[in-house]
């Protein structure tokens, strides 16, 4: 019976041997990236915190978050002057009863540019930033659409504030990211820092020699398909009418500049990641992979299937993103930092 058994094993990486059987994985399954990759040094990689270049990691990060979340100043006392720009919310309403195109939260609207019915922007002129005011306001006769021509209407404003142009400061904005503290927030952006430094240290010191066709055909058919699915279920349409309609491009010019724009360079980092993968003979975490569909899931709220989240994702993305990360916590977990 042992005989037996090692001959079926022996039998089978035979015909693994001869025929590419893969790898339990979506992404460069059959492909020795051996011959398309010369890693760098991916561990014991030193990390001089005090270097120019880890505070100029830093302040990306601090960037980013500001830009990411619009931590700008606001201007959240006084009252509106002509040639303001305010941040408001306001409802439109006709007979008590609010009218459709009449509602809208957030919306920046610039005193004096004559962008609202007349009276709309003059009713808010001298008016305490924060509160709350009803424009009892009447339609042009000419008005576009035909229900609203003439109409008399109350719109109820409210002033939420005059943004500006200024950042805030991490000490400013901290907690609105749900960090308990500025410095549990300050260690969190040195960490970010940290792995953005390694990252970059691995990626930009490793050597594509060149790009496996067949995998960059798959990953390519991929993305498509999950662009092709999200025209459809946002516009009703497929990926070749919305990109003709919206761009005035064939869809294979399209899929060229995507191809060369984000294709290629994803699969570089990839190429990268899953060769370390490899190297560590390392498997993939398929719970975690499992755990983060479960937690964009949620994080988007509305009630889509796990299927329908791979379609509009991509079949590759979250199996990409957890190799990302189990190659990260490889580099970090050898990395000196000084």
């Amino acid at each position: 019976m042992k005989r037996l058994t090692a001959v079926i094993l022996l039998s089978v990486v035979i015909a693994c041997f001869l025929t590419g059987c893969g790898k339990d994985r979506i992404l460069y399954s059959k492909t020795n990236l051996k011959e398309y990759v010369e890693l760098s040094k991916y561990k014991g990689i030193e990390v001089n915190t005090e270097s120019d270049t880890m505070k100029e990691n830093r302040d990306n990060v601090i960037a980013n978050d500001i830009l990411d979340n619009d931590f700008k100043r606001k201007i959240t006392e006084g009252t509106v002057k002509n040639g303001d720009t305010v941040n408001i919310d306001y409802i439109g309403r006709k007979n008590g009863i609010a009218f459709s195109g009449g509602t809208s939260k957030g919306y920046e609207l610039e005193i004096g540019s004559g962008s609202f019915i007349d009276g709309f922007e003059e009713g808010l002129i001298g008016k305490e930033i924060g509160s709350t005011v009803d424009l009892n306001l009447k339609f042009p006769e000419a008005y576009g659409e035909a229900s609203l021509a003439g109409a008399e209407v109350v719109f109820t404003v409210t002033i939420n504030y005059i943004p500006t142009d200024e950042d805030m400061t991490p000490a400013e904005y901290y907690d609105d990211l749900g960090f308990e503290s500025y410095e549990d927030y300050m260690a969190d952006v040195e960490e970010r820092a940290i792995k953005n430094y390694l990252l970059n240290y691995v990626i930009s010191n490793s050597i594509i020699v060149e790009y496996p066709e067949k995998d960059e055909e798959i990953l390519l058919d991929m993305v498509l398909e999950a662009e092709n699915y999200n025209a459809y279920m946002t516009y009703k349409t497929d990926l070749e009418t919305y990109v003709n309609n919206e761009t005035g491009k064939t869809l294979e010019e399209y899929t060229e500049e995507l191809k060369s724009g984000q294709v290629t360079p994803m699969m570089g980092n990839q190429l990268v990641f899953y060769s370390i993968l490899d190297a560590e003979d390392m498997e993939i975490d398929k719970k975690a992979i499992k755990d983060m569909m479960k937690e964009e899931l949620e994080a988007i709220g509305d009630d889509i299937t796990e299927e329908q989240l791979l379609k509009s994702y991509g079949e590759y993305y979250f199996e990409a993103q957890v190799v990302g990360e189990q190659v990260y916590e490889l580099i970090r977990s050898t990395a000196v930092i000084k």
